[in-house]
């Protein structure tokens, strides 16, 4: 093995270990809550977060794609101009944020209004931190960027536990442990934010990039689809029901934390790469290996959940086993092809965009409308699951598209498509 090798190898398993220790810290805070507080504060809290997530969903959340392209492509002075897009937009999300809570419970759940308010305080530094984790992604910058997502991971735990560990975990207190979770953590963000600057190497603007963030955005506009179950949730059932959904979703949601690290690690290749062709050749010797990891994982997932659930939360939470199982399988063996969409992305494949995250939600929300009233929350998991099988069609279907026609405008490239 060359010394280029084992620096790659290095490089991920310090990655996968970090994005270990992240899963760990969020596993441990959705414990912290599911069991020291009661179901219903609970489920109010995911129902905050659902709301805040549906919100940054509108904030311009495509710049982050521009951040990174800049970032990888030495075009550092687009930063200026993504950072006060990003800064605008996430004060006026913090504002709808604000009304949301003050229309909705300003008359009828006192706590709940005060978590939308601090959801609101916090909202704009927040909204910062994907600017930061892109940049410094697309710079290669792996230490900082380790250092800096457990340094937030952290925050976030120590909120919540110093709560629980002090017993304050009255139904009132729900505003305050979302402000002292979620202000540690703007904390760490805005300290990580300050050091951006540094990173700058140059002062060369490429609009078009920043451009192109405008399209992912205006493509995403209907992302928030994948928060918008607990909501529903919470209206046509209860908020103890939501918490139902919440802890289904924990462990399968981690699934997404170990992609994201291997995401870190190819995504500055795949962005450098001239065609779509050119980075499915670097991805591809990597892919089959990827594959069979996610599928061994998925069944030892399927084996075990039924045992890790009942030890980590109470048993109010029994009914979440058959929930978790089947979307912790269901993801496990659909995310290698997400991999393809990643390249799809780094290669700013316009129409890749629309056509993946305008219609897919669009099916998700009708599938969501439609099987929650009747299944309660069975129907928001079979919803789920059907949106990771149409992805997986849709990822595979158009990549061989975007690879022949990658091929047909470069001759003499002989490449195996996927």
């Amino acid at each position: 093995m060359s010394r280029k090798e084992r620096s790659a190898l290095a490089k991920m398993a310090g990655l996968i270990a970090t994005r270990g220790y992240v899963a760990a810290a969020g596993f441990t805070t959705s414990v912290l809550w599911a069991n020291a507080f009661s179901p219903d504060t609970y489920g109010k809290y995911q129902v905050v977060i659902a709301a805040s997530a549906i919100v940054a969903s509108f904030c311009l959340t495509g710049l982050n794609d521009s951040a990174l392209i800049s970032a990888a492509k030495n075009k550092d002075g687009n930063l200026t101009a993504i950072l006060r897009w990003r800064l605008a937009a996430s004060f006026v999300g913090a504002l709808v944020l604000c009304g949301w809570g003050v229309l909705r419970y300003g008359t009828t759940d006192g706590e709940m209004t005060g978590a939308f308010l601090v959801s609101a305080l916090l909202f704009v530094p927040l909204q910062l931190q994907p600017i930061w984790q892109a940049f410094t992604n697309g710079k290669g910058k792996f230490r900082l960027l380790t250092a800096g997502q457990v340094a937030l991971a952290t925050a976030g735990v120590t909120g919540v536990g110093t709560f629980v560990l002090c017993g304050w975990t009255s139904p009132s207190m729900l505003p305050w442990v979302m402000f002292a979770s979620l202000g540690l953590t703007a904390a760490v963000g805005l300290v990580l934010q300050r050091g951006l600057r540094m990173m700058v190497d140059n002062a060369e603007r490429d609009p078009a990039i920043v451009i192109y963030g405008h399209h992912v955005t205006a493509a995403m506009l209907l992302g928030w689809v994948f928060s918008s179950d607990r909501l529903i949730v919470g209206e046509a059932l209860s908020s103890s029901d939501v918490a139902v959904l919440a802890v289904a979703l924990v462990l399968p949601n981690q699934v997404k934390v170990f992609f994201t690290a291997f995401e870190q690690v190819f995504l500055p290749k795949m962005t450098e790469a001239g065609s779509v062709a050119q980075a499915w050749e670097y991805i591809r010797p990597r892919f089959a290996r990827l594959a069979t990891a996610y599928s061994l994982l998925g069944v030892v997932g399927f084996v075990v959940l039924p045992i890790v659930i009942p030890a980590f939360f109470s048993d109010r939470y029994v009914q979440a086993v058959p929930y978790s199982r089947w979307l912790w399988l269901s993801l496990c063996l659909s995310s290698p092809f997400t991999f393809l969409a990643s390249i799809l992305n780094s290669q700013r494949d316009k129409r890749f965009l629309y056509i993946k995250n305008l219609a897919n939600p669009a099916i998700t929300l009708t599938l969501f409308l439609i099987l929650i009233p009747a299944w309660g929350v069975a129907g928001a998991v079979v919803a789920r699951i059907i949106n990771h099988v149409l992805l997986v069609f849709l990822h595979v279907g158009y990549f061989a598209h975007a690879v022949a026609r990658s091929r047909s405008r470069v001759p003499g490239d002989q490449a195996s498509g996927p």
